[in-house]
């Protein structure tokens, strides 16, 4: 499992989006990683986010 580091910053623009951003799989994605923000293995993170592994992983190399 990967050890990302958020910015204060970071996760109140990850805050905010995973509700209000106009796109549903960019709320995706941000559910993702506000996930991983809060601990939750790989595993858990694609079924609470209702996606997949790949999904997830994919995700958090595109926010690294």
């Amino acid at each position: 499992m990967r050890e990302i580091t958020f910015s204060e910053a970071d996760v109140q623009a990850i805050s905010h989006d995973r509700y209000h951003y106009p796109d549903p799989r960019v709320q995706r994605h941000m559910e993702v990683l506000w996930l991983k923000h809060h601990g939750f293995t790989h595993e858990d993170i694609a079924l609470l986010a209702g996606g997949s592994r790949s999904t997830v992983q994919r995700t958090l190399t595109a926010y690294l």
